[in-house]
């Protein structure tokens, strides 16, 4: 009887003792998700006042992490060089992590090559940037970045491109058609863009 009572007794406190480890586990993890939740949005608000080398610190972590927001942001940071090196290859990936619809990335790739063009200065390098913007968004399947390429090659695009009749043609051809996504390997030689200049 007095070992039975012993080992009701070790098991009820065996027991206390798991319960709360588990409740202090809970509260540490709640406590971290409540910091986790307070740093991405500093993030985001960092990002919304220009601080941007601030913002990708703390954006970053949350975009590895799975994110979307933050996903989002720093794709954009990486688009515009906002706070990191301007990088088509990482914008293009992060915002791929954002969303993998490929019409809603489109459409996002068409916005980016309308800033470059309207909002960060009329220079060489902002219109390479919009050109290859115009590209990726054309590849899967944007109308109107499709369109807009084949008015750069017919009218030779802030003297960026060779005029080609033929390549203008092939770009609205495909706008015509609304065939959707492209893959690269299907654009004649003349008529593709070399993405992988300045990414």
């Amino acid at each position: 009887m007095l070992k039975s009572s012993i080992s009701k007794s070790l098991l009820f406190i065996f027991l206390f003792l798991v319960i709360v480890i588990l409740l202090k586990l809970a509260i540490t993890e709640y406590a971290n998700f409540q910091e986790s939740s307070e740093n991405l949005s500093l993030g985001i608000t960092e990002y919304k006042k220009g601080n941007y080398a601030k913002a990708v610190k703390i954006l970053k972590f949350h975009a590895n992490k799975g994110e979307k927001i933050a996903q989002y942001l720093i794709a954009q940071a990486y688009a515009f060089g906002e706070g990191l090196p301007q990088n088509r290859k990482l914008a293009s990936q992060y915002f791929s992590q954002w969303e993998s619809n490929d019409k809603n990335l489109s459409e996002t790739y068409l916005w980016i090559a309308q800033e470059m063009e309207k909002n960060h200065g009329k220079s060489t390098k902002n219109y390479l940037e919009a050109l290859a913007w115009y590209f990726f968004a054309a590849l899967k399947g944007n109308k109107h970045a499709q369109y807009q390429l084949a008015q750069a090659y017919r009218n030779g695009y802030h003297q960026l491109l060779s005029i080609s009749e033929m390549c203008s043609q092939f770009w609205f051809d495909l706008y015509k058609k609304g065939s959707g996504k492209i893959e690269e390997r299907e654009i004649p030689k003349d008529c593709n863009y070399n993405l992988s200049k300045n990414s």
